[in-house]
């Protein structure tokens, strides 16, 4: 019997996309030249990773559209249609609504506006910036996993404590490498990492657990030098500063930059359902339609984005986006940090303008070419016209996944210089920043903060626009008289959603689901009937500092070209239901489908729990269905 995985780990790799983590964190402007973090650490007054997060985006849209929300009509109520269970479970996130509170009597200064990129925007000063003396992924897997755990110890104790990270202890905490080098750790027959496994489970509670677990397919940290080489490129071409972001936390970016996950699998996206991307070229689809026209997007990803036969992909991107240039990685990039050896490219876009002619090296066929060991290999005719951006000799061998497939191998040379070497021939000055004004915001400490608060949230306190800094309310001044009116109507479609979410979730009669998504309804349309759409630039700039704006925008399909918007599902239909005990089972192999189901990989422990029996009693059962992946020493069905 073939198998085929509902992945649910898949959805952990994609929350740039579909927004199914908590998002606290501000954006604020990123400099490259070393007066940021070398790699953004979330605030430490930023989202946690449990049950506070804020609803996917998936949840909240499926990806069909109706007629309704459209430009500035009128606004009207949209009749609820039927309602049909759909989606997993996600969280809710905090309530935000209006709050009232005791006067006060604090005086407030009106600064007016300044333009934006202001000289220095504020930032949140409990961050802590990475450099060389933290030696970040240096070790052995044991030394790795050790970090791991002194870092969720010390967490723990912060959390008990309710208390911020000295100095020192964010030292502790930067160490933190994930568990992409380190699955045997929650391999249950791995007698070698017993100890550090049990070490674990007493650390962490079992939905803690199972969340580690499936980020070990992907969570593979990048190198410090690779990463200053990537900044070290956005500077050649002429990005001083500005938004920068991981894909997926909003609309209109000047650049989209991370090292991307790459496999077979194929998320779900109605957006580019005919075009059926696998993980790594969904994320170039997905992130040219976050960056605004002229932006950048620099990912590091698979070979097979630039080297397989399907150009699919290529043709895709050529047709909104230029190739700036791209480099090579040698196989053994990642083997010190991440413990893997995969050939991989940096791969640099830019999207182009309303208009603009297509102009870029040509990357979208591919040519054989001949090493010098006489094998024949064929690659993307960019590195056949440009072999200097290739830092190795490609060839036939390979390690991660099979044998005798191309591969660069590293000539021995220094890969920091040449990595400089390869930045120092990219095209310079292509990109061009965009002036906008902005108001600036000036704000004064009022009260404690209510805990249903989330950070940087705004609020209504007393009548009055407020917003959380740390752990207090502060009230803001300054803001145009227009961008407050905004900033409230969005707070109020936020609480809608909310409602509409938590009695979708709660279990309440279905009336109050009904009336709840009539009221998000009438919410929404009156507030696109005044501003417009949530995804227009002035919307999303005045809402940015607010954690939800990912949210908001989620609740809507946006056309930048039209400036016009239709509504995601839950305006129309029930999009989350509440968890379910997973059904009885009296044979492997349903338990084992259950368990791809619920788990999203083949989960011995799971299942035995489905069946009451141990391991080794039900996978006779499940021979020929699942098989022990020799490299993770993880069992895998078929299709993986």
């Amino acid at each position: 019997m073939r198998v085929r995985s509902r992945a649910r780990n898949d959805d952990l790799q994609l929350d740039l996309f579909s927004l199914k983590l908590p998002c606290h964190e501000t954006v604020d402007a990123v400099w490259p030249d070393g007066r940021e973090t070398l790699a953004r650490v979330p605030a430490e007054d930023g989202g946690g990773s449990r049950s506070k997060g804020a609803a996917p985006r998936d949840v909240i849209g499926s990806g069909r559209e109706n007629g309704g929300g459209n430009g500035r009509d009128s606004p009207q109520a949209n009749p609820a249609g039927p309602d049909a269970p759909a989606g997993p479970r996600p969280g809710l996130g905090d309530s935000a609504g209006e709050i009232h509170l005791p006067p006060t009597g604090v005086v407030i200064e009106d600064i007016g506006e300044s333009p934006l990129p202001d000289p220095e925007p504020a930032r949140n000063e409990r961050n802590y910036r990475i450099t060389e003396n933290d030696k970040l992924g240096a070790g052995s897997l044991r030394r790795k996993c050790a970090d791991n755990l002194k870092a969720i110890e010390l967490l723990k104790v912060l959390e008990a404590e309710g208390r911020f990270a000295t100095a020192e202890e964010k030292q502790v905490l930067v160490r933190f490498v994930g568990w992409g080098a380190l699955p045997q750790v929650f391999d249950q027959w791995n007698d070698e990492w017993k100890g550090e496994r049990e070490r674990l489970e007493k650390l962490l509670t079992p939905d803690e657990l199972d969340s580690a677990r499936a980020t070990t397919l992907n969570a593979h940290y990048t190198a410090p030098l690779i990463i200053r080489a990537m900044f070290g490129a956005l500077s050649r071409f002429g990005f001083e500063r500005g938004r920068i972001l991981e894909p997926a936390c909003g609309l209109g970016h000047d650049v989209a930059i991370s090292n991307i996950p790459f496999g077979d699998y194929r998320p779900h996206d109605l957006r580019f359902k005919k075009w059926s991307f696998v993980i790594h070229d969904y994320f170039f689809a997905a992130a040219l339609e976050k960056i605004r026209p002229g932006g950048l997007i620099l990912f590091i990803t698979s070979r097979g984005t630039f080297d397989k036969v399907d150009g699919a992909m290529r043709e895709y991107v050529s047709q909104k986006a230029d190739l700036i240039g791209a480099i090579r990685l040698p196989n053994d990039a990642f083997k010190k940090n991440a413990n893997t050896e995969v050939t991989t490219d940096i791969v640099m876009l830019r999207k182009r303008l309303p208009g603009e002619p297509p102009e870029a090296p040509e990357w979208k066929m591919l040519v054989e070419t001949e090493n010098s060991k006489g094998e024949k290999i064929p690659i993307n005719e960019y590195f056949a016209a440009h072999p200097e951006m290739m830092l190795g000799e490609m060839r036939l061998t390979g390690r991660m996944y099979r044998n005798g497939e191309p591969t660069l191998v590293s000539n021995g040379r220094d890969l920091s210089e040449q990595l400089s070497e390869a930045v120092a021939l990219l095209p310079k000055d292509v990109f061009r920043p965009v002036h906008v004004r902005s108001p600036s915001l000036k704000v004064e400490q009022m009260f404690p903060v209510p805990e249903h608060i989330k950070p940087n949230a705004f609020a209504v306190l007393n009548g009055e626009l407020s917003i959380r800094d740390g752990d207090k309310m502060r009230m803001v001044t300054g803001l145009p008289a227009q961008t407050v009116q905004r900033i409230r109507g969005l707070v109020r479609v936020r609480d809608s959603l909310r409602r509409c979410l938590r009695a979708q979730l709660e279990g309440t009669d279905e009336s109050d689901v009904v009336s709840a998504r009539e009221q998000l309804n009438q919410t929404y349309d009156y507030f696109v009937g005044k501003f417009g759409p949530i995804s227009e630039r002035g919307n999303a700039i005045a809402f940015r500092a607010d954690p939800d704006l990912p949210l908001l925008l989620s609740l809507e399909h946006y056309d930048g070209e039209t400036g016009r918007a239709t509504k995601a599902a839950i305006f129309r239909e029930r999009t989350v239901q509440r968890f379910r005990l997973p059904p009885k089972v009296d044979t492997a192999n349903d338990a084992l489908l259950v368990t791809l189901s619920e788990r999203g990989f083949v989960d011995l422990e799971y299942l035995g729990g489905l069946l009451h029996r141990k391991p080794k009693d039900f996978l006779p059962d499940l021979k020929g269905t699942i098989f022990l992946n020799p490299q993770t020493n993880r069992w895998e069905t078929e299709d993986e």
